[in-house]
């Protein structure tokens, strides 16, 4: 009979272990899914930064070909359609 009741103590022993590694394990990765969140958020913004910096240095060196261009035309005398 104490056999069966050291087993029922540590069946309940176990149990209650089991639940607090579910518990810590959910816990844990809550934080982890915020914290990939975080991290993603940041990485979109960077790149969003990226981008726009690299369009507006596309634009810009288009620009000055754009310029070069005209300037090359009028001294050559040439004329744009």
């Amino acid at each position: 009979m104490a056999e069966v009741f050291v087993l029922l103590i540590n069946t309940r022993a176990l149990s209650s272990q089991i639940e607090a590694l579910r518990a810590e394990t959910k816990q844990r990765l809550a934080e982890f899914r915020l914290e990939i969140h975080d991290e993603l958020s940041a990485f979109r913004a960077e790149v969003r930064e990226e981008i726009a910096s690299f369009r507006l240095e596309v634009h810009d060196q288009l620009s000055d070909v754009r310029h070069r261009l005209e300037r090359l035309e009028e001294q050559r005398g040439l004329v744009r359609p």
